[in-house]
């Protein structure tokens, strides 16, 4: 064999190296690039399972905001009713002529007016009010005005004083009626 032969057959042998390693190093990248390729295919899959909770969970979030939103609606309605109701019982607590003050747990200031009694003096006060007080388990009258205007121990013989919210209301209609009794 010729040198030249030799020459060549080495240099075949040479280029085929190169080319097989050229050959190993594109596939050692393409091997890179797919490991790569399927670690972001992974990422994006988790990606996509997290967006669809975080939709879900959106989808519920608006689901209670919607039923919040209806609940809200139903309590402002009746908020609303309550109110009707209240300016209703303004209405006829002053229709009536009855007001009554809550000024603590035992003491209640009860005003009387309106009442069909005669008035010699259109300047004259026609409202009547009395204090209603829990006292042991008793109930006493208490600051009474006009002062002496209705006998208070005849009115509380007619009741049985022991404090019982029947009898403070059955007391205010015994009170009314005798100022009525009294002043017509």
């Amino acid at each position: 064999m010729s040198t030249e032969t030799e020459i060549d057959k080495l240099t075949q042998e040479i280029e085929n190296k190169l080319k097989f390693y050229e050959y190993r190093q594109s596939l050692k990248k393409e091997y890179e690039y797919t490991k790569r390729m399927e670690k972001l295919k992974q990422k994006i899959d988790l990606l996509k399972s997290k967006n669809e909770t975080i939709l879900q969970n959106i989808e519920k979030s608006m689901n209670k905001i919607s039923n919040l939103k209806k609940h809200i609606s139903t309590l402002e309605s009746e908020m609303e009713n309550k109110k009707k109701k209240l300016e209703n019982i303004d209405d006829t607590s002053d229709f009536i002529g009855l007001n009554i003050y809550n000024k603590s747990d035992t003491l209640w200031n009860v005003q009387l007016y309106k009442l069909p009694i005669k008035n010699e003096n259109d300047d004259d006060d026609r409202t009547f009010s009395f204090d209603i007080a829990h006292v042991g388990n008793n109930i006493e009258l208490k600051n009474i005005y006009p002062e002496n205007c209705i006998d208070t121990d005849q009115i509380m013989s007619e009741i049985n004083a022991t404090a019982d919210d029947k009898k403070i209301l059955k007391l205010i209609v015994l009170i009314r009626s005798e100022l009525i009794r009294k002043y017509s």
